[in-house]
């Protein structure tokens, strides 16, 4: 009997490690999905930038990325601030929500002309 017990705990211990390893994992492909994202849309950001380095970077005709091109459940913000009129800032926001909640990745970077 006590055999028993003692193996039905360590069964329990380890079902219950890897459950946590499984939602540990969804977690870090959500946030991995995010990164690649924000990547993605700073690349176009970019691109946009060197064409023309004035220009208002997003505009409601011609977004960085169309929504239907989006992966399921995350959406995007983006900011563009002239720090001078030689340097700018592009701030980009991805947003989620998982089991714990609403998640945002921020990625930013400066641009020179």
């Amino acid at each position: 009997m006590v055999a028993i017990a003692v193996f039905a705990i360590a069964v329990l211990a380890l079902i219950s490690v890897q459950a946590f390893a499984l939602r540990s994992q969804v977690k870090a492909q959500q946030h991995q999905q995010a990164t690649i994202l924000a990547v993605s849309l700073m690349a176009e950001a970019e691109a946009r930038v060197k064409t023309d380095f004035g220009a208002t970077l997003e505009t409601p005709s011609s977004p960085l990325m169309e929504s239907e091109n989006l992966p399921e459940g995350y959406s995007y913000t983006a900011q563009q601030s002239f720090e001078t009129a030689d340097v700018q800032r592009i701030t980009l926001k991805v947003r989620w929500t998982d089991g714990n909640g609403p998640q945002e990745y921020e990625l930013w970077t400066k641009f020179a002309q």
